[in-house]
């Protein structure tokens, strides 16, 4: 009975952890931006799931990450600073966190955004260059694609 709780605990707590970029930093506590479902009466198109989180960040780096993705979605992510001369720099990670998969910094105008696709889950590391900062993540994903109206080749 205490190795079926044992083998139990192990699988569940190797499931938690899958669902960010890996760390062996116990100081990095990467917080999950859960999504919601979002249904666009207008454009049938941008229908899927959409979190927007606003915050002001004190720490030299916070960590965020999405989970629950197909690669069948398409990913969209964009970072605005409430202030325009404040500078973010963002990262967005898929198995490590010291390893961005893509890099970025908001513009003049206090803007970035990424569209891309991947599948499970990846992590968004944002660095600030002023003592405090205060700025909006939108990250939307869209519907998984099921039907494109293409005829079997297979009879």
């Amino acid at each position: 009975m205490k190795l079926l709780l044992l083998i139990i605990f192990f699988t569940l707590s190797t499931t938690i952890t899958v669902a960010q970029p890996f760390t062996l930093d116990k100081k990095i506590k990467p917080v999950e931006l859960r999504m919601i479902n979002y249904i666009n009466k207008d454009k049938k198109d941008w229908n899927g799931k959409i979190n927007i989180t606003t915050t002001t960040q004190n720490t030299d780096t916070a960590y965020y990450f999405v989970k629950g993705i197909s690669m069948y979605q398409p990913v969209y992510v964009t970072v605005v600073a409430e202030n325009a001369v404040e500078k973010v720099d963002i990262s967005l990670c898929k198995n490590n966190w010291k390893v961005p998969s893509k890099t970025g910094a908001t513009d003049a105008k206090g803007n970035w955004k990424a569209k891309f696709k991947t599948e499970g889950s990846f992590g968004i590391q944002i660095a600030k260059r002023n003592p405090s900062v205060k700025y909006k993540i939108m990250v939307w994903v869209g519907k998984e694609v099921e039907d494109l109206g293409l005829k079997s080749p297979f009879k």
